[in-house]
């Protein structure tokens, strides 16, 4: 039998030792299709015997590989599921080699199979039964030349949320559902003075009806149409909440297969009008790209699983560095390369600072990104790990090879200088949105070759791009010093400087430096604070154009976060007299608990399991207690209650209590932030700690 369909999204089921290929068909109709799946590894041994000893082996096998451009002969040994991370614990405390050990279940399948996402095949098999399902068992498949643009609408589920850390006990008052905030779709059975306000959107198009189980039964319909439904709300109340409330009433949906995007977090920030100063992940580019209308959000996952191969659902969860890593990954796979392990995973390049910014505020600050400078190095030098110290040459790197990595930046690199030039007359918005992704990816390309935490470090690359690194950081500061443009910040990737005699230094340093900087000018900037000064860490409040380092240190209620910008806008202003109001004001409420406790949630996301967290933080305390209450959220809400034990003692779920310590939030959230900001203004605040004489 055949089947043409689209592959929308890929997942492993472990128990099975099956990946599930979510799929739809030209008809519109869904398929899921199911092809048996042993993981793999490489290990580089002599000893035969103990590979056959190992009863969590289900085959080995001999083959042919290259190691950084060498031809080796290496066993690919075969596992379960359920056996793979232990097999490979075993061989590697027995010190042998192993390489493609820590890539993610389906990564590995999308590596073997050479499929990508979001692209139409024919798929050959048979149709067999599972339970109480009929899926396609895949013998071949196919590419065919197509692409499919998936369905994709923005989705609010609207709760009152009485028990934020038990989804389940809260009943889904109404959906919105639209391809535009400005035109959102509401399903109710509440009237209107019942419902939560909505600060999104305005909407005369209702549907009513009569119960929470109407309400599902009529969703359940437009679900299914959905390929990417996109979350206004966060993740306590997405497509598990709604799965849960389902069940509840009879109703069957599924999201296996779904795309789920949520943007919570980003619109927050556009209502509080910042944003992060370097996007490191593809949704970080909502804040700034999507306006009111989805299009641009499903644009910028579609464009990154064409580059990658990669669902959308995987996407989402992947900064740029991390999909750069795959693409590296892939191209190396395709040439017989060997995946080296990377040595402390999800850990980055940390910057080699030159010197250190003083906290103050700086007018006219400008901030200029060189990462693809660094980058261009790589590909101009032709330098790529697997010619380093080869068997052609003498040399300390081959000159008669073209590098894997070297060459495939150079084809990334043309296509985004071809973008850039289509972006100067044809004005729209997926050529934009093209040119930023392959710009953020050519930025975290380097960093792969140079830090030695990484799986493709090399001591010779790492050499020659901090040696050019330094010589362009001189010419730029050669050519700021002829301007008088003080420099107040430099690192390996960005250089921060002020215009304070407002010249047309744009036009001066990509005229002398060309196209491979990047710059960003602010007319007020503050640095709050430089411990761990990152770039990464850096915001900005984009009605003033106001850079500032230091706004979000540690997880404060969003009540907390607004008090800030709203205080640093003043400050700004020189209006100190109604900077201090604004702090006593805040004081005054949280102070005399005129502000509720809903408004003072901590809000955060736990990114492994608890007992993986060796601090004993409150952010700890609080999913401990949410676990054993049986709640199982990522995302947990807590409050800090009055007493006198330490602050992780004091946690509390808001289930439990609306009790809160005034004193904690004022001396711990509120006044630390205002202190700095007054003294780096250059004035002395009357703020006394609350509690304390």
């Amino acid at each position: 039998m055949q089947i043409q369909a689209y592959i929308l999204n890929i997942q492993p089921k472990t128990r099975e030792n099956k990946i599930y290929l979510y799929c739809k068909r030209q008809d519109g109709k869904r398929q899921v299709i199911i092809d048996d799946f042993f993981p793999f590894f490489y290990v580089q041994t002599n000893n035969e015997l103990l590979l056959s000893s190992m009863n969590s082996i289900i085959k080995y096998e001999r083959v042919q590989k290259k190691r950084l451009g060498k031809n080796i002969t290496i066993f690919k040994v075969y596992t379960k599921f359920e056996n793979f991370r232990s097999t490979i614990d075993y061989l590697k405390k027995n010190s042998l080699l192993v390489f493609n050990s820590d890539l993610r279940f389906v990564k590995q399948y999308i590596l073997s199979k050479g499929i990508s996402a979001n692209t139409l095949y024919i798929f050959s098999g048979e149709m067999v039964r599972l339970g109480r399902n009929t899926f396609l068992k895949v013998e071949s498949m196919q590419p065919v030349d197509e692409s499919y643009e998936p369905v994709s609408l923005f989705l609010d589920i609207i709760s009152s949320a009485s028990s934020p850390n038990n989804p389940e006990a809260n009943p889904v008052e109404a959906i919105a559902f639209g391809k535009s905030l400005d035109e959102m779709n509401i399903i109710t059975w509440r009237e209107d003075s019942e419902l939560p306000q909505k600060l999104f959107y305005d909407t005369t198009n209702v549907i009513r009806v009569d119960s929470e189980s109407a309400l599902l039964r009529e969703f359940s319909e437009i679900w299914e149409r959905i390929d990417i439904p996109v979350f206004l709300n966060d993740d306590l109340f997405d497509s598990r909440f709604l799965l849960r409330r389902c069940r509840k009433y009879n109703i069957f949906i599924k999201n296996e297969g779904k795309n789920e995007v949520n943007v919570s977090s980003y619109i927050k920030m556009r209502e509080l009008d910042y944003k992060h100063l370097d996007e490191t992940h593809p949704l970080q580019l909502a804040n700034e790209l999507m306006g009111n209308d989805v299009e641009n959000i499903r644009t910028i996952l579609i464009e990154c699983s064409k580059l990658t191969g990669l669902p959308c659902s995987i996407i989402t969860d992947m900064s740029f560095a991390q999909m750069m890593e795959w693409m590296l990954i892939k191209e190396m796979n395709d040439r017989g390369e060997l995946i080296p392990e990377r040595k402390v995973p999800e850990q980055f390049m940390r910057r080699k600072i030159v010197n250190l910014p003083e906290e103050k505020i700086y007018p006219n600050l400008w901030i200029m990104d060189v990462r693809l400078v660094n980058t261009k190095t790589i590909m101009d030098k032709n330098l790529s790990p697997e010619l380093v110290n080869c068997d052609c040459c003498e040399t300390e790197i081959c000159t008669k090879k073209q590098g894997i990595f070297s060459s495939m930046l150079d084809s990334m690199y043309s296509r985004f200088m071809r973008v850039s030039e289509m972006t100067k007359t044809q004005h729209q918005s997926a050529l934009t949105i093209r040119k930023i992704i392959l710009e953020k990816l050519l930025q975290t390309a380097y960093p792969f070759f140079i830090s030695v935490l990484n799986r493709w470090y090399s001591k010779y690359i790492d050499n020659i791009v901090f040696s050019q690194n330094t010589e362009v950081f001189k010419e730029i500061s050669n050519l700021l010093r002829e301007k008088d443009c003080p420099i107040v910040y430099n690192d390996e990737d960005h250089i921060l400087f002020q215009n304070n005699k407002h010249q047309d230094i744009a036009a001066f340093l990509r005229d002398e430096i060309r196209e491979n900087i990047i710059l960003n000018d602010f007319e007020n900037s503050i640095i709050i604070d430089q411990e761990e000064f990152f770039i990464r860490k850096m915001a900005a409040i984009k009605k003033e154009k106001v850079f500032i380092y230091g706004l979000t240190t540690t997880s404060v209620p969003d009540i907390i976060l607004q008090s800030r910008i709203l205080l640093l806008r003043h400050v700004l202003k020189n209006e100190f007299d109604e900077a201090q109001k604004l702090i006593d004001i805040f004081k005054q409420r949280i102070a005399s608990k005129d502000l509720p406790a809903s408004e003072l949630l901590i809000k955060e996301t736990a990114h492994k399991k608890v007992q993986d967290y060796e601090s004993k933080i409150p952010f700890v305390k609080a999913l401990t207690l949410a676990r054993q209450k049986g709640f199982y959220t990522k995302t947990i809400y807590y409050l800090i209650k009055p007493g006198d034990e330490n602050i992780s003692d004091r946690v509390a779920l808001p289930e439990d209590t609306e009790e809160y310590d005034p004193n904690f939030y004022i001396n711990n959230h509120l006044l630390p932030f205002s202190e700095k900001l007054f003294l780096r203004a250059g004035i002395k605040a009357g703020i006394k700690p609350q509690g304390k004489p």
